[in-house]
């Protein structure tokens, strides 16, 4: 619907010396498991369209300036962890997709 040509999925990361980092640090920002990312990557792409390229899947930041990024795994094995939850699911990009009936908004939680 809004004539997008590629998307960029981004797990999120607490870079030291940030805002995020303060309010991670204080108890103020909670983070989502691994789990829940993987879970909620997976169902994005299912509605995304077919046409829609994908530029990145998981973020990530040199350990040495992080607080906290992606539950402690590497960017590779939650990738992994996403197509193999998509496989076992008999999802793929776009498997869900379809704007014109609503479908891609009635079932996002």
């Amino acid at each position: 619907a809004l004539k997008v040509d590629g998307v960029k999925l981004h797990s999120l990361y607490v870079a030291k010396g940030s805002s995020y980092a303060k309010a991670y640090e204080a108890g103020r920002l909670k983070l989502h498991n691994g789990e829940t990312y993987i879970n909620r990557a997976a169902s994005f792409l299912a509605h995304l369209s077919p046409s829609i390229y994908i530029e990145r899947l998981v973020g990530r930041i040199p350990e040495k300036h992080s607080l906290s990024a992606n539950d402690g795994r590497s960017w590779w094995a939650i990738k992994d962890d996403i197509l193999d939850l998509l496989e076992k699911e008999g999802l793929y990009q776009g498997a869900k997709f379809d704007y014109l009936n609503g479908a891609a908004l009635k079932h996002i939680k």
